[in-house]
């Protein structure tokens, strides 16, 4: 059975519990044993379905990896920057978008660690590869609205993104649980010194 702390589907017409218990199934097998380590009879042992019942809804491994990607990263998307307010403070802005990082870290773990193994695997496809840009897409405008005003560092906005995504996926994974809001905004604080301005004075 998938853990607690896997995706939650909403059951419908479309997608159907066993679908759901599929694709739970896939999180949990794919964040422990990787895309390629994971095999089909291993999510339908896990998901408690015949072999067969699989392929009614995927078409092979690579359809349900991407399934699951889409899931998970469009979960990301949402937490992240759902309702994102008006800040025109870029600091404000930065700090809401991590706290909202490291929520969704706390309430989703398996989430995260899919989204962290699997976002430059080779099996996605293009639309897979499509909702990735829409949710760095916000990040590096922030970033770049920063740069504008003179307050981060001129770097690739991109790799500014991918240095704050990768400080805070160390600090998730390693903090105690449960997460302490204290630690939590410390580290905040450190990644965007890492990519702020030097002050000058």
């Amino acid at each position: 059975m998938a853990s607690e702390n896997a995706i939650r589907i909403a059951a419908s017409a479309e997608t159907g519990p066993k679908r759901q218990a599929i694709l739970e199934a896939a999180l949990l097998q794919m964040v422990e044993r990787g895309f390629h380590g994971t095999t089909m009879p291993d999510v339908a042992r896990a998901a408690g379905v015949g072999i067969g019942t699989i392929y009614r809804y995927f078409a092979d491994k690579e359809a349900l990896g991407n399934a699951l990607f889409r899931h998970c990263k469009g979960a990301l998307g949402d937490a992240l920057w759902g309702g994102f307010p008006a800040l025109p403070d870029v600091k404000a802005r930065f700090d809401e978008a991590w706290r909202r990082m490291t929520v969704f870290a706390a309430a989703q773990p398996l989430m995260l660690g899919f989204c962290e193994l699997h976002h430059h695997a080779s099996y996605l496809d293009a639309e897979s590869l499509a909702i990735e840009q829409r949710i760095v897409g916000p990040a590096i405008e922030l970033l770049s609205d920063g740069q504008r005003q003179g307050v981060l560092r001129p770097l690739d906005p991109e790799i500014m993104a991918a240095m704050v995504w990768a400080m805070m996926v160390a600090v998730c994974v390693e903090a105690p649980r449960p997460f302490d809001s204290d630690l939590i905004a410390a580290a905040g604080d450190c990644a965007w010194a890492a990519i702020a301005m030097p002050s000058r004075t």
